[in-house]
């Protein structure tokens, strides 16, 4: 999910946090738990994530 999200900061399409641990903490870790949803193509390249609960930074 960092991948995506640095390449979403590099087009301009992201302002938040893209780190690994910023996702570690805010999607995989969060204790509210938070669904998320990957596509992916045939290649198995990402294609994208939705997140169906807005996570919050604590910066």
């Amino acid at each position: 999910m960092s991948v995506v999200f640095k390449k979403l900061v590099a087009a301009g399409k992201r302002t938040a946090r893209a780190d690994v641990e910023f996702v570690l903490e805010n999607y995989i870790g969060n204790p509210v738990g938070i669904p998320c949803s990957l596509a992916g193509g045939e290649d198995g390249k990402l294609l994208g994530i939705q997140s169906l609960v807005r996570a919050t930074g604590r910066e």
